[in-house]
């Protein structure tokens, strides 16, 4: 159950942050086109993107807790002062 869950979190990550860096990339080129467009239409575009960057904010934000869920189930943790490796093996390389 613990795998299946760990598995599971971590396609929700990358999931999630590749939808959310997929609308950043939208939203770069919705503001590029506005920029060129200007006026009223360019405005309304940049609202539109501004929307859109918004969503995007959302699922980052869901993709760093499925990204947090997945470390701690896995039970890795990155921000310690432990060595896992063994003397023989620094000895060795």
């Amino acid at each position: 159950m613990k795998e299946n869950l760990n598995k599971l979190s971590a396609n929700l990550f990358g999931l999630l942050i590749f939808i959310s860096v997929g609308l950043g990339a939208v939203a770069f080129v919705m503001f590029v086109i506005a920029l060129v467009i200007g006026g009223a239409g360019g405005a309304a575009i940049s609202i539109s993107a501004q929307k859109l960057i918004t969503f995007g904010i959302q699922m980052a934000s869901l993709g760093v807790l499925c990204g947090l869920l997945h470390i701690y189930l896995g039970g890795k943790h990155y921000l310690t002062l432990k060595n896992e490796c063994s003397a023989e093996t620094i000895d060795k390389g």
